[in-house]
């Protein structure tokens, strides 16, 4: 049940991330066809390699030597130009489909509270976002492709080998279920140790974003050794689960490559043994070689799939936390506009602290600001003055009491609405990359 269930998420996982295929699906079926008629091509190779050492060679039927040098040439020719098509088609699919993922995340993370960037480091958020979109490299058009394309290498691989030698290859594909019951074996361990892999290197990141980002702090206090060590220890966290999952891969590509060891101990084992006794020719051991490898190297890869889409499912379960997040616009859309007529505002009996922090910022504020009215708040550093203001365009929307704008309770209001009518000077004044004609030209 417990099995089921796994299986039936991972599926429903794979047709969230499928969907950013839609609008790119152009570049698939191009990349489809150039593809397919690439693994077409490369089929005869071979089978011309039989009929190059049992015809040509040894049978010394000459004639049929630039005959078959010759669709051997036109292939080597061919088959590249289209592998170079394809890569270019996927390199284009590859940055399109992070241009889809990344606007969906940035537009979430654009629109989340403010106390979420209270609460993570911004480097954190940044590393976080690239390294789980680079995971989800493993299952982009070229990996689903490249399955396809293995499933036509194996199946006509297959024909071909029961073809030269049945007894030969039923011996052979015994090696298979090796890779099948390893792959799956590993692919439940793996993919919880790649969801701590990928938090561990993002908060990595965001330790070495947060110093450079307070790098003036860190050169007035003569904090860079301290700093270094704080990042090495975050740098050695990282080591540290990393190679957990390092250990679990070498362990499982000991037995793929055990395997495929056996795989050509087998072939040249009975089959030289078929040789010597007249069973089977040299140019057909030959042929059945290359077409074990068409079907054992795509065998092994689609036996590897399930676990090499575990860091996939890892990496979608922490972009899904991100995006499933309730974020401003989704409360705001639900609430009316707020309409400022004069301008008064009234706190009454406002209380506001930090989830993290005991200490109470704001404590039972009550005040009367008319339209027009010229007002300072007072008070030492850390007395509330800025969260204050904070407060009134809701950058902290869980405070007790009620703040209203001519009447109208703010909580009750959108929120986009109220900062579009009230401007604010922060005391933390941040200019973008440009000009400050650049700067005041993004808000339009």
């Amino acid at each position: 049940m417990k099995e089921n269930k796994k299986n039936n998420s991972e599926l429903r996982m794979l047709r969230e991330i499928m969907k950013y295929f839609k609008p790119l699906k152009k570049y698939i079926i191009i990349a489809t066809f150039t593809t397919i008629i690439s693994v077409l091509l490369s089929m005869p190779i071979p089978y011309l390699n039989k009929i190059l050492v049992d015809d040509v060679i040894l049978g010394k039927h000459y004639s049929l030597f630039g005959v078959v040098m010759t669709v051997w040439l036109v292939i080597l020719i061919v088959q590249p130009l289209l592998n170079s098509f394809t890569k270019y088609i996927f390199s284009i699919f590859d940055m399109k489909f992070d241009l889809e993922i990344k606007t969906d995340i940035f537009t979430k993370i654009l629109h989340l509270p403010v106390d979420f960037f209270t609460n993570n480091q911004l480097g954190y958020i940044q590393g976080r976002i690239d390294n789980e979109i680079t995971n989800l490299h493993s299952l982009t058009a070229g990996k689903i492709l490249n399955v396809l394309s293995n499933i036509v290498m194996l199946v006509f691989g297959l024909i071909m080998m029961f073809f030269i030698d049945w007894k030969l290859t039923l011996l052979t594909l015994i090696i298979i279920p090796i890779n099948i019951i390893n792959s799956f074996y590993f692919a439940k361990r793996v993919r919880g140790v790649n969801k701590q892999v990928s938090e561990a290197w993002s908060r990595q990141g965001g330790k070495m974003f947060e110093f450079l980002m307070g790098i003036e702090t860190v050169k007035l206090f003569v904090f860079e050794c301290q700093s270094m060590k704080a990042y090495r220890e975050k740098y050695k966290e990282a080591i540290g689960i990393t190679k957990r999952k390092v250990k679990l891969d070498l362990i499982s590509n000991f037995f793929s490559s055990v395997a495929a060891g056996l795989c050509s101990f087998i072939i040249w084992g009975y089959g030289g043994w078929l040789i010597i006794k007249g069973y089977l020719s040299i140019g057909a051991i030959t042929a059945f070689v290359g077409y074990a490898e068409y079907v054992f190297s795509p065998a092994i890869q689609m036996a590897g799939l399930k676990l090499n889409l575990q860091s996939v499912f890892a990496s979608w379960d922490r972009i899904k936390e991100i995006l499933n997040l309730e974020d401003e616009k989704m409360i705001s859309d639900t609430k009316e506009p707020l309409q400022i007529t004069e301008g008064k505002i009234e706190y009454q009996n406002v209380s506001f602290q930090f989830e993290d922090n005991e200490q109470i910022i704001l404590n039972d504020i009550t005040t009367n600001i008319k339209a027009g009215e010229k007002v300072t708040l007072a008070g030492s550093n850390g007395s509330g003055k800025s969260t204050f203001i904070k407060l009134l365009v809701g950058f902290f929307p869980n405070y007790t009491g009620t703040i209203y704008i001519d009447g109208q309770d703010i909580s009750k209001c959108s929120i986009y609405s109220i900062r579009e009518q009230i401007t604010v000077v922060s005391q933390y004044v941040f200019l973008f990359y440009g000009s400050i004609i650049d700067n005041i030209r993004m808000m339009n």
